[in-house]
Parts: structure tokens; C-alpha cells; sequence
């Protein structure tokens, strides 16, 4: 059973540049987690088809163990100037 779904929906501020970063970065971001992450199932940056602006990260861990060793400070460097924090909305889930 999996331990944890984190569903994470942001926004991007405006800029061409910004758009492309997040495109080019967040599939760098996932590969290494899913990679050197013991426990990270899944690990998947979407961008909205209708707003490019509109992302959404998904995440599934093995176990509280593996959520609690992952390690976020990367992303959360990379995302912050990029976004706009009063639309981040965290959703954590229990897969049945």
C-alpha cells in the first residue's frame, strides 16, 4: 500500500522564461528523485494543457519513512521565486 499521494498545484508568475525553466527543470527534478529517492514511486510535474501557467506536481512515496526522507529543499529553492505562494495548494492523499 502506498503511504502517501501528494498533489501540489501552483501557478507560475508571468514570463516566457520562467515557462521554460519550469519545463526544462521539473523533469531534471523528477529523475533524480526517482532515481536517488529510496521510496519515491512517483515523481510527476504536469503543466496544464489550457493555461501554461497552471502546474501540478504528483507524488507517491512507499512509506512515511520515504515521505519524511525526501528531500524538498531543491525544489522548493527552484519553485519560490517562480510561483505565486498565495495560489500553492498541498493536497496529501491516502491511495486505497
Amino acid at each position: 500500500m502506498v503511504y502517501t499521494v501528494l498533489v501540489a498545484h501552483f501557478y507560475a508568475n508571468e514570463g516566457a522564461d520562467i515557462e521554460q525553466e519550469l519545463r526544462t527543470k521539473l523533469p531534471e527534478f523528477a529523475r533524480t528523485y526517482q532515481e536517488t529517492e529510496k521510496g519515491t514511486l512517483t515523481w510527476i510535474p504536469l503543466q496544464d494543457a489550457k493555461d501554461p501557467r497552471a502546474w501540478t506536481i504528483f507524488e507517491r512515496y512507499e512509506s512515511e519513512t520515504s515521505f519524511g526522507a525526501h528531500d524538498g529543499k531543491a525544489i522548493q529553492a527552484f519553485l519560490i521565486p517562480k510561483i505565486d505562494m498565495t495560489k500553492l495548494d498541498m493536497r496529501f492523499y491516502n491511495e486505497l
